[in-house]
């Protein structure tokens, strides 16, 4: 539901409030139709609301070893191969 409908309910209610004999039940049409506006809006309100993004807990950054750092370098000059060890090595501790 829209704006537009929902205005429309309230001029719907006060047209047909007008064709009511007694005060009593135009009162109650008119009173009716403001409810239903009311939960229309509400209900317009809720679909509106940016959903608050929850943020995942931090965790704590685990770094690698002076072991695993020496067996990296040992292995020679910076490689893609030994990169890609490291690499992995980190995943493997982080998730």
């Amino acid at each position: 539901m829209n704006i537009k409908e929902i205005i429309q309910i309230l001029r719907t209610a006060t047209l047909n409030s007008i064709t009511k004999k007694s005060l009593s039940e135009s009162c109650l049409v008119q009173f009716n139709g403001i409810c239903d506006a009311v939960e229309a809006l509400k209900e317009l309100d809720k679909q509106n609301q940016e959903p608050v993004a929850s943020t995942p807990p931090q965790r704590t950054w685990v770094g690698l070893t002076d072991e695993e750092i020496q067996n990296i370098v040992d292995c020679g000059r910076p490689t893609v191969v030994n990169i890609r060890k490291a690499e992995q090595l980190l995943k493997e501790k982080n998730t």
